[in-house]
């Protein structure tokens, strides 16, 4: 596979989800949690000789202090003014079908905000192509020191790259369970008849199964799931910023009798509730 030249995309969302569902560190592109313009860098070849994208992020506080490391890099810029920053960590294995190229041509129609981050966008894919060879070399040893027996500390911060290439016996042992759950008086009634069900069963006979095949797998199996419909399974993180807890409160008049309780012995019912033989 030959090796092309790096350029920045987005991500299908329904991709990254079926990604988040396999591994849920993954990083979102939910526009519910304004991550919608995340950005990646690739694609990097040679992963087992698979096509990779490599997480793009703009810089925090905290990386302004950091050193390049193995699974982490700055792009800075000829001022010495840092512009972002390669997460080789959260690089994810994709093929052409979900890349979308970011478009970073001018447009009479930009705001200011939108030329900026074109330009922002360019000056950082002009490091990374003038840094191609390095990028490629240090995802490529990444990759092998997270998929190896290697003792590298950093393989805790990493994506589970094995399972999200599909390398490990997961159809054999995903199959077995649901042959299992089937065989069950309650699968033969509710399991067997299930069209969702059958699908999987064939679905994990396949020889070969695509990641985007797997991770839909794995969303089609939890539905299965006699609570499937009426239990919440959103993770923290998808849920973000975007929902907010805001407290009220209600005032409720009492009626008569509890109004006339309430004036007793001076207003004092907590004395009363607490302290007599009250039957409340």
């Amino acid at each position: 596979m030959k090796q092309e030249r790096l350029n920045l995309y987005r991500i299908d969302m329904k991709y990254i989800r079926n990604l988040h569902n396999i591994d849920d560190r993954v990083s979102s592109v939910s526009p519910q949690i304004g991550k919608q313009h995340r950005i990646y860098v690739g694609t990097v070849v040679g992963c087992n000789n698979r096509k990779y994208l490599i997480l793009l992020s703009h810089p925090v506080e905290k990386h302004k202090r950091m050193s390049p490391r193995a699974d982490f890099d700055k792009i800075i810029d000829k001022k010495g003014k840092l512009l972002g920053e390669l997460n080789y960590n959260l690089m994810i294995p994709v093929d052409d079908k979900q890349l979308i190229k970011v478009d970073l041509k001018e447009n009479k129609k930009d705001t200011p905000a939108e030329s900026h981050y074109k330009q922002l966008c360019i000056d950082e894919l002009t490091w990374c192509r003038k840094n191609a060879e390095i990028i490629i070399n240090k995802a490529n040893c990444l990759y092998n020191l997270c998929m190896g027996d290697s003792n590298y500390k950093g393989k805790a911060r990493c994506l589970d790259f094995a399972k999200l290439e599909n390398k490990e016996n997961w159809k054999e042992e995903a199959l077995d369970n649901l042959v299992k759950a089937g065989n069950t008086n309650w699968g033969t009634a509710m399991l067997i008849p299930n069209p969702v069900y059958r699908n999987a069963v064939r679905m994990l006979n396949r020889d070969k199964i695509s990641l985007e095949d797997r991770a839909k797998l794995i969303v089609d199996v939890e539905s299965l799931h006699t609570f499937a419909h009426i239990i919440n399974r959103t993770r923290r993180r998808d849920i973000g910023n975007f929902t907010l807890r805001k407290p009220e409160t209600l005032k409720v008049s009492f009626t008569p009798e509890q109004q006339e309780r309430f004036d007793r012995k001076d207003g004092d019912l907590y004395n009363e509730l607490y302290f007599d033989d009250s039957p409340y």
